[in-house]
């Protein structure tokens, strides 16, 4: 199997790391050096601004409490894409836990796949 670009440059062993400790987290958003140092290009990560709510919208971190808007990479975005350039197509589901789970289901046996074929 041939890499899709967005992987081109990727250690694979790095990402399946990545899947296996993160891939189910709908909700992290991470700095972009999380992706560039799997050797992902800072161009096709979805960067944006996510803005803070109130209540259950309201962006906060577990080691400071409160914060404001964020920049980065959230994780749901990051895994969504990461099937669509692998030409998956994850299932709909509500609640973004659920939908990381199904794009991990999905992308996981396909980097294993890709990792036993380039170490052929």
């Amino acid at each position: 199997m041939k890499r899709p670009q967005l992987l081109e440059s990727v250690d694979l062993k790095k990402l399946r790391a990545y899947l296996d400790e993160s891939g189910g987290d709908g909700w992290t958003i991470w700095q972009p050096q999380k992706f560039t140092d799997m050797g992902f290009k800072a161009d096709d990560l979805p960067f944006e601004l996510h803005e803070s709510g109130t209540g259950k919208y309201q962006i906060t971190n577990s080691e400071t409490g409160e914060v404001s808007d964020v920049q980065g990479v959230w994780n749901l975005s990051f895994l969504i894409l990461l099937a669509h350039s692998l030409d998956l197509k994850p299932a709909g589901f509500m609640g973004r836990g659920f939908q990381a789970r199904e794009c991990t289901r999905l992308i996981t046996p396909v980097i294993d796949a890709m990792r036993i074929k380039e170490e052929q």
